[in-house]
């Protein structure tokens, strides 16, 4: 299996500071039914010593603190989560990252008569097709076909041509903004894009070039926006805005008769009940029972990554603290850096763990999996369809909570996802 091209993504950049990193790609894990073994993408995985270095995040506003809603009950108790929107450390955002840049458009192995198509699937209009094929916006290279398009022409577009038009562009990684753009659920956008700093004039542009991918929201031409606001300060706390991550906080309500021993073998899958007993029958012992947040029932790894940010550093080993190196890491008392390995990160997965298809329990590494095999994402599975996760390797992507059905939505923008999971032996 062949590694995915590598490109540096100015949406993973503009929120890493000073440090140069590594973009935020995918590693491919070829994950197959067959007993053939798995084959790992060569990627560096980050050092142990991330842990007591994790940044917290920055809370959105109140708007986003919705109401607890209840979960299912089940061998993990009763769950109550609420949304709340997080975001980067304001110093993250460098400066630099403020500055609009040129749009460029790179159509890879087009030819004229494939990008006509094109324009006519997105119902171009013939000024707009005159425009974008006039040799002063378009030149084609050996690659293909790259386009200039005028700032004009594309805040004229529709949510509709945008969507069409952006969606070839993702297919190809030169495209950064677009393979990799700002987004959000279309069900969250206005808790998203809830910024009362934001003047009038910005909140409309924004909202008037947003289009959508699936269920997706998503934001390709914020350099459109920038030179709308006028000072980096203010710059710097739209960024912050747009590069937030929809989040849920999950606390665990015991009930009187809550089955203790059932509830303590769930979260402490056989090595740690024994030391979550005396605490849930404490809670279980008040007139109402009481609750938990969910993070003390964790793993001592996750414990100390959830809700917090990578602090970024000069080590190359810590470019890539990304969603495998998350999954592999979960149950270690702290962060295995022979991970880093591509070659040890495969024999784990063959040695330690198996494929399964019964009841999610707590620890399942959760893959998803593009037609063909190839894993472009794992993260683990907590309880009642919620996975603990890290969307990308970029210091701007915070660990967190999520419900598995965002995370598949979050990954199957250009591909249809199938769900597989992989259980350690000794579970």
């Amino acid at each position: 299996m062949s590694a995915a091209p590598v490109h540096i993504s100015r949406l993973g950049w503009l929120v890493l500071g000073a440090v140069v990193v590594a973009p935020w790609t995918v590693v491919f894990w070829l994950l197959c039914v067959t007993p053939t073994p798995p084959a790992l993408a060569s990627t560096p995985v980050p050092s142990a010593a991330i842990a007591p270095q994790a940044v917290p995040p920055v809370i959105a506003g109140q708007s986003n603190q919705w109401a607890p809603a209840p979960g299912k009950v089940g061998p993990w108790g009763q769950l109550e989560s609420s949304r709340v929107f997080i975001e980067p450390p304001r110093d993250f955002v460098l400066p630099a990252f403020t500055v609009p840049q040129p749009l460029r458009w790179e159509f890879r192995g087009y030819t004229s008569e494939k990008l006509e198509a094109l324009w006519q699937e997105a119902k171009l209009t013939d000024t707009q097709r005159a425009t974008l094929n006039d040799p002063r916006h378009r030149t084609t290279e050996s690659t293909g076909i790259v386009i200039a398009p005028p700032h004009d022409l594309v805040l004229e577009l529709t949510a509709e041509t945008r969507a069409i038009l952006y969606g070839a562009l993702a297919a190809f990684p030169e495209n950064a903004i677009h393979r990799d753009p700002f987004r959000s659920r279309t069900e969250f956008v206005d808790s998203w894009l809830d910024d009362p700093a934001l003047a009038p004039e910005v909140a409309a542009l924004t909202r008037r070039l947003l289009y959508r991918r699936k269920n997706s929201v998503l934001l390709s031409d914020h350099d459109l926006i920038l030179p709308l606001i006028p000072t980096t300060g203010e710059r710097i706390d739209f960024l912050k805005t747009l590069s937030r991550k929809s989040a849920i906080f999950v606390q665990v309500h015991v009930a009187p008769n809550t089955d203790i021993d059932t509830m303590a073998d769930y979260w402490g899958s056989g090595r740690r009940s024994k030391d979550l007993k005396p605490l849930l029958h404490s809670l279980a012992q008040r007139p109402q029972g009481g609750s938990i947040d969910i993070v003390h029932l964790l793993p001592p790894l996750p414990r100390q990554l959830l809700y917090t940010y990578p602090t970024p550093t000069g080590r190359e080993s810590d470019h890539n603290r990304d969603c495998h190196w998350t999954s592999l890491n979960f149950y270690q008392p702290q962060a295995d850096d022979r991970l880093a390995n591509t070659e040890f990160a495969l024999q784990t997965l063959l040695n330690n763990y198996r494929r399964v298809d019964d009841t999610p329990r707590l620890g399942d590494i959760v893959m998803l999996v593009e037609g063909g095999g190839n894993g472009i994402h794992s993260c683990v599975y907590i309880a009642d369809n919620i996975v603990f996760t890290k969307n990308g390797s970029s210091y701007s992507v915070p660990w967190l909570l999520a419900r598995l059905e965002d995370v598949v939505s979050f990954y199957s923008l250009n591909a249809q996802l199938e769900t597989r999971r992989y259980r350690l032996k000794t579970l």
